[in-house]
């Protein structure tokens, strides 16, 4: 009895695609933790590439990176030097408490 497996063509292109399928999906997933975690995305996404499900597991248990997340904070600033005019609502400034077109 032959117990031995033929590969033929088609096997070695599932295998193959299978392989790289993975490959990319935990390069996205692995750099897409470490963004999120406030570490360098490129970097982890090089990790995930070679290493796999193991880079994946690293960078999960990563704590978060707070250096990164303050200096990537995009939320937009408030000025507090600027307010509504109570009788036209134009902007106009909160120390002068005038507004320049009602004059109020």
């Amino acid at each position: 009895m032959n117990t031995s497996t033929n590969w033929d063509g088609t096997m070695i292109i599932g295998t193959l695609l299978i392989a790289i399928i993975y490959s990319i999906a935990c390069l996205k997933l692995t750099g897409r933790v470490a963004a999120e975690k406030g570490y360098d995305r490129g970097s982890w996404e090089f990790a995930g590439l070679f290493l796999g499900i193991l880079a994946l597991i690293a960078v999960a248990g990563l704590p978060l990176n707070t250096n990164q997340v303050k200096n990537n904070n995009t939320e937009p600033s408030i000025d507090y030097t600027r307010k509504f005019c109570q009788n036209c609502g134009k902007t106009i400034n909160s120390i002068t408490h005038i507004c320049d077109d009602c004059k109020e």
